[in-house]
């Protein structure tokens, strides 16, 4: 088995992009104050801004001419899965962050091994195997964590906002 099926690595290069991003807002910018305002002010543009960064990393970091559709359906899954992970403790979120790392070098470590051997023996083909299947177990251990990570900040935003709780606020935030 060449590649996972549940694993696309654009689809893994654009979570990291914006955990690079959020990170790198901290550097001081060269934009005018005008435009950080309107994008700070407003939540749509924010949203906006977010998938136009998506796609165009991913289709800059991909080596092939892709269909542009499938490029947008890709940065959408990606833009969603940064609305659900934003929305969790932060415990949920460095702890998620950390399974993406492994599940990164794991799934980047086989394919070198695999680019590195053209005709690979079975003891190199079990280890691809193998780590195949820890990929997939960190994979579902991941998708388990993102679950529980957003019931409990869900949970825990019902309690503290109570009458004043919309879910439209919390997905996409309070300048909705």
């Amino acid at each position: 088995m060449k590649s996972i099926e549940l694993l696309n690595m654009n689809l893994l290069r654009g979570v990291f992009l914006i955990i690079v991003l959020v990170l790198g807002t901290t550097v001081n910018t060269t934009y005018s104050k005008r435009l950080l305002n309107l994008i700070k002010e407003n939540d749509y543009i924010k949203h906006i801004v977010l998938i136009w960064i998506i796609y165009f990393s991913i289709d800059y970091s991909d080596d092939k001419l892709q269909d542009p559709l499938k490029t947008f359906k890709q940065t959408l899954l990606i833009w969603i899965l940064y609305l659900v992970i934003s929305k969790q403790k932060p415990v949920f979120i460095v702890f998620n962050i950390l399974l993406l790392s492994i599940i990164y070098v794991l799934n980047q470590s086989k394919e070198y091994n695999e680019s590195q051997q053209s005709d690979m023996s079975t003891i190199e083909s079990e280890h691809s195997q193998t780590i195949d299947l820890y990929i997939r177990y960190l994979l579902y251990l991941l998708v388990v964590s993102i679950i529980v990570g957003v019931y409990d900040y869900y949970s825990y935003k019902k309690i503290t906002k109570r009458d004043q709780f919309k879910l439209i606020n919390f997905v996409f935030g309070p300048k909705i």
